[in-house]
């Protein structure tokens, strides 16, 4: 891992997001690249002449750099890296491409702490970005507070380390070395069994002597509680989700689940493939 791009459309959560993208990556050679889209309202631009648009374009995207520049010299000179403004109508599909040609290794991004209803009905441009992205997203509360990762929360659908795939296998591996880059905290894999009475003990299998991982089988009515309830229990500092968990990923995110976590977390969310 290199670099990482941080979407920006400058507001508070996103620069919450930035703070927390320092502290992630001090002490590290991690770059922090800066990327805002852009765009002007469609009412200007289909009731001004051409060369008048292109004049508030100019202006805009040289509104857009400035602020991106004034962002970028708040990261340390080790960290820092680029910063591009680009004009686009959709947002996540353009930060999705660009780290397709830039190479960058994880996407960060802010969450707003109260949403209006359009948000909610239409959905957000982090998940937007979650759904189109190959590469992995992380996504910042605005109430999370940056503590240095000790232990990351890995929902599965294996009730057995025997069971992993060899693709689930590798991202395990990657998580792994995500781990290893950032404090090399402990990843607890969690199996949720549905069990109303919720009054088993969880179940630990070890992943090995020299590898920080365990497999932890949990009980509660529903899975979405299940993963809540762990994650609350052992005050993990990440929620780690591998969206190849086809029907798993898309029941957890049509859930309440990833709204909870999206809308009223305080814990960071990191969605890989």
């Amino acid at each position: 891992m290199k670099k990482l791009l941080l979407a920006t459309d400058f507001s508070d959560a996103c620069n919450h997001a930035l703070d927390y993208s320092i502290s992630l990556v001090h002490g590290s050679d991690l770059k922090i690249d800066l990327i805002n889209v852009y765009d002007i309202p469609v009412v200007v631009s289909s009731s001004m002449p051409s060369r008048a648009i292109d004049g508030i374009m100019y202006e805009k995207a040289k509104a857009v750099e400035s602020h991106l520049q004034e962002l970028n010299e708040k990261i340390p000179l080790e960290n820092r890296g680029h910063f591009t403004a680009i004009y686009g109508s959709y947002a996540a599909t353009e930060i999705a491409e660009f780290v397709k040609k830039k190479n960058h290794d994880l996407i960060v991004m802010g969450l707003r702490q109260k949403y209006g209803l359009l948000d909610k009905m239409m959905g957000t441009v982090t998940a937007h970005t979650i759904q189109l992205s190959t590469v992995p997203v992380l996504a910042i509360p605005s109430q999370a507070i940056f503590s240095p990762y000790r232990k990351i929360l890995f929902p599965t659908v294996h009730s057995s380390l025997e069971d992993i795939s060899e693709t689930e296998t590798k991202a395990i591996v990657w998580l792994l070395a995500f781990a290893k880059k950032f404090f090399n905290p402990s990843i607890h894999m969690l199996h949720i069994e549905k069990d109303q009475s919720n009054e088993l003990l969880d179940v630990r299998y070890k992943g090995g002597k020299k590898v920080k991982l365990d497999l932890v089988i949990s009980h509660a009515e529903t899975i979405e509680d299940g993963i809540i309830n762990f994650y609350e229990k052992e005050h993990a500092e990440l929620l780690a989700f591998y969206k190849p968990y086809r029907y798993f990923w898309e029941r957890l995110y049509h859930s309440s689940l990833i709204r909870k976590v999206l809308f009223h977390s305080r814990i960071p969310l990191l969605i890989f493939r």
